[in-house]
């Protein structure tokens, strides 16, 4: 679909920044473990619980990474509770409340429009995505940063699937249909029962992304709605117990 549009693809940044953050925080612990020498440290006896037993509720905010004629702003808002310290379900909505266009956009529609005749490509954007997940938690531990605040991190998979709105504008029509969802992220527990969470999350989708303007039946395919996320995770109950 896209190869019908006149403009050549304009390659843009995509994932680096969100990997990037997940990648620095991962070296960041590993690094700082590096410093000490534990050969001769105790085991750990009765570790703290982060997440067992507890429910995570965490506002979120968003913006897509990988649109190449709109970029979506989206808000919204997770829960999670969790059996043990490493594994959780819960769900998860986003709602896309602003949907700006793109250079590529821009310079298709100034091309193309003539005196009396929109350019303008019709586009389409995911509005409201609603999915039921689980959270895998392979890695966790303690680290200090700048030598002196502790902070406990976490680094998670998620897994998931649940229903995707579609906001169409031009030859594309709204619809609903159905999405899975992988993600990757970390979290940052700066107290007892407040995190700051960062994630990557992969919308895997069938919709009409674009077509040029004369096009009355844009094909689907699907497309990856890649979603960079950063939210404040209230923790509840908020003080931490130990595992036995």
């Amino acid at each position: 679909m896209m190869s019908n549009l006149p403009i050549t693809r304009i390659v843009c940044l995509r994932t680096s920044l969100p990997v990037l953050f997940v990648l620095v925080l991962t070296a960041a612990s590993v690094a700082n473990a590096d410093r000490a020498d534990f050969s001769d440290a105790a085991p750990i006896r009765n570790p703290l619980n982060w997440r067992a037993e507890r429910h995570h509720v965490t506002p979120t905010f968003g913006f897509s990474v990988n649109d190449e004629y709109t970029r979506a702003l989206s808000a919204g808002l997770s829960y999670r509770y969790y059996f043990n310290n490493w594994v959780g379900v819960g769900v998860d909505f986003m709602a896309t409340y602003v949907s700006l266009d793109t250079g590529l956009t821009e310079q298709i529609e100034a091309k193309l429009t003539q005196p009396g005749q929109t350019g303008r490509p019709s586009l389409a954007t995911p509005g409201f995505l609603v999915t039921a997940s689980a959270t895998f938690v392979p890695i966790y531990g303690k680290m200090m940063w700048f030598g002196s605040l502790p902070v406990a991190y976490d680094i998670h998979f998620l897994l998931g699937a649940g229903m995707a709105t579609i906001a169409g504008e031009g030859r594309i029509d709204d619809s609903v249909t159905w999405t899975p969802m992988v993600g990757v992220g970390t979290r940052l527990f700066f107290s007892d029962w407040i995190a700051v969470e960062m994630t990557l999350r992969d919308y895997i989708i069938e919709y009409a992304k674009a077509a040029p303007a004369a096009v009355t039946a844009p094909k689907e395919d699907f497309e990856q709605h890649l979603m960079f996320t950063v939210g404040i995770s209230f923790v509840f109950p908020p003080d931490l117990s130990r595992e036995l």
